[in-house]
């Protein structure tokens, strides 16, 4: 087999909790999220937070057709 058709297979998993923080006005989304296989984790409050923890391990192609 030719060294250059060697495909490597990159496994990333993440954990995300999601819950909701209410007030006696409002309601809010807070979201965790752990990298498994580096065991980091960060807090997050909005869709970008999370994408942005993740984009740290992955590419991630976003409003690209895969």
């Amino acid at each position: 087999m030719e060294q250059g058709s060697l495909a490597l297979s990159v496994m990333n998993t993440f954990v995300v909790r999601l819950w909701t923080e209410r007030s006696a006005t409002e309601s809010r989304w807070r979201g965790r999220i752990e990298h498994v296989q580096s065991r980091e984790s960060a807090a997050f409050s909005d869709v970008d937070g999370m994408l942005s923890f993740m984009g740290r391990f992955v590419e991630i192609h976003q409003g690209k057709e895969m």
